[in-house]
């Protein structure tokens, strides 16, 4: 173990533009919430395991969230959902529609 977080999200596209723009999580795509099932989520026991919901999706990722807490340490970031206006949210962006408006160079200085 690394002592790093382990992030998911859903998409396997956003995974590899959030692991640019936010490398201190190891990023992990599960392709839809139906496969984040205890038996597949096993290899992480043991990890702090942080579910990046799409918007409009935290309410479900939640009740996934408390399945999953059996096995792990394991949270859901509202970040988007506290971020997003009313546009993005009728849209439905994930993280990486929300991170690619801001220049990754830019964004890296700021944090």
């Amino acid at each position: 173990m690394t002592g790093q977080t382990i992030a998911i999200i859903e998409s396997e596209k956003t995974t590899i533009i959030t692991s640019v723009y936010l490398p201190q999580f190891i990023w992990l795509a599960c392709g839809s919430l139906t496969n984040l099932t205890i038996e597949k989520c096993k290899v992480l026991i043991g990890y702090n395991v942080v579910l990046f919901p799409d918007l409009n999706g935290y309410d479900k990722w939640c009740i996934k969230a408390k399945e999953l807490s059996a096995i792990t340490s394991i949270t859901v970031s509202d970040l988007l959902e506290r971020k997003a206006g009313n546009t993005e949210k009728l849209h439905g962006l994930d993280l990486a529609d929300y991170l690619l408006r801001f220049d990754i160079e830019d964004f890296c200085f700021a944090i």
